[in-house]
């Protein structure tokens, strides 16, 4: 009786290294899953942040690049106008305007 107790309790405990060794991969199984996770998700949203920074930067250097030959007067009157292309007008005829006024009063 006492072998057969024993072995009983041998069957038992092999039983309850198994199940713990089981456990313990499908444990590390899932949180290797998690980690992978977590890692794809920051590196999209990293990846997403980088290029949201060179797109502002490189917009900012667009906006640069096109006011390079800018001209800028000061103590001169702004057009009110909403329309890009009636402030643009606006701004032709006051250069105009002031070029020419300048060249007459030399003359």
């Amino acid at each position: 009786m006492k072998k057969d107790s024993d072995t009983r309790l041998k069957n038992v405990e092999d039983g309850l290294a198994g199940i713990a060794a089981s456990v313990k991969t499908t444990v590390r199984e899932e949180v290797d899953k998690v980690k992978d996770s977590i890692n794809e998700i920051v590196s999209d949203n990293i990846a997403s942040q980088v290029k949201a920074i060179v797109n502002a930067q490189f917009k900012e250097m667009k906006e640069r690049d096109n006011r390079a030959n800018n001209l800028v007067i000061f103590n001169v009157k702004k057009s009110s106008s909403k329309e890009p292309q009636e402030r643009k007008e606006h701004d032709i005829n006051l250069i105009k305007k002031t070029v020419c006024g300048t060249v007459s009063r030399r003359r």
